[in-house]
């Protein structure tokens, strides 16, 4: 289930700080967005490494440089992501706990609300 081109985009686009990898071709194969909340807390969003980059913790580059910036904003920050189910096991080896059961995308991609609390 793939979302159309420019559905990766919203109202935070402009304020969010982006992390992207790529190959020495230049190819993407990483990104990563994080921004600040009304409410005072990072959201990291649109997380996603492409299958053949896998397991070879670019997944874990790019959640630390997206901490890294919220870290030269705030000296302590929690941190919350939307994980779909299968990345759990990913978010909890990154120090993320489990807080509750989150939305259905697509009405069939179960997710889970996760946070982090960071001290810079």
């Amino acid at each position: 289930h793939y979302k159309s081109k420019g559905s990766e985009k919203d109202e935070n686009e402009e304020s969010a700080h982006h992390v992207m990898a790529r190959t020495e071709a230049g190819n993407v194969v990483g990104v990563g967005r994080i921004h600040i909340r009304e409410d005072g807390i990072a959201q990291v969003r649109y997380m996603a490494v492409h299958p053949e980059f896998e397991r070879r913790g670019l997944g874990r580059r790019i959640l630390n440089a997206l901490e890294t910036q919220i870290c030269s904003i705030h000296r302590s920050c929690t941190i919350e992501l939307n994980s779909r189910d299968t990345a759990v096991p990913f978010y909890k080896k990154c120090g993320y706990v489990i807080q509750a059961p989150g939305h259905r995308l697509f009405g069939i991609i179960p997710h889970t609300i996760m946070s982090k609390t960071i001290n810079c």
